[in-house]
């Protein structure tokens, strides 16, 4: 996170958000991979130390129809954009079979 806000300054960007992939399903290659806490305390660290930079905080939430459970749980932590995405259609991941033909 700290060298990309550093390379925002020097093109003189004054906003830049960090969106963290959630992904959920067992076949999917992040799948497990985020954790909030840490996340935050990274966040809450490197945004204290830029305040020339508005940092903003976001997640890329896979299948949110799926996982109700865990999306209401993170929806509890300050999130300023939180994106729903669908990788999965089944056991079939649609980017990978298209990449393949």
């Amino acid at each position: 996170m700290e060298d990309y806000i550093l390379e925002a300054k020097k093109k003189g960007m004054t906003t830049i958000c960090f969106t963290e992939h959630v992904d959920l399903n067992i076949n999917d290659y992040g799948y497990n991979y985020y954790s909030a806490d840490r996340f935050w305390d990274r966040f809450n660290e490197v945004q204290s130390t830029h305040p020339a930079v508005e940092v903003l905080a976001g997640i890329e939430f896979g299948e949110p129809h799926l996982y109700e459970k865990c999306l209401k749980e993170l929806a509890e932590y300050p999130y300023d954009f939180v994106i729903g995405s669908v990788h999965w259609i089944g056991d079939m991941f649609p980017c990978q079979k298209v990449r393949e033909q």
